[in-house]
């Protein structure tokens, strides 16, 4: 659980990025991220965890920006 890494969606006017894989680990506690390219401007992002082994996703928070 501790090597868990953070996953990032952004959202845009309907418009979604691919799920970027942002190599922030839970056990870190803080991350700071950059938005994919094309989406700098996204009005919300969804954050989630994914397992080391990418078997298991946390449940997605949503953050409007």
């Amino acid at each position: 659980m501790a090597d868990d890494e953070l996953m990032l969606l952004a959202a845009k006017d309907g418009n979604y990025s691919a799920l970027l894989h942002t190599g922030a680990a839970r056990k870190a506690g803080t991350a700071v991220v950059n938005l994919p390219q094309g989406m700098e401007s996204a009005q919300a992002v969804y954050l989630s965890f994914a397992s080391e082994r990418r078997g298991m996703y946390s449940e997605d928070q949503y953050f409007l920006l």
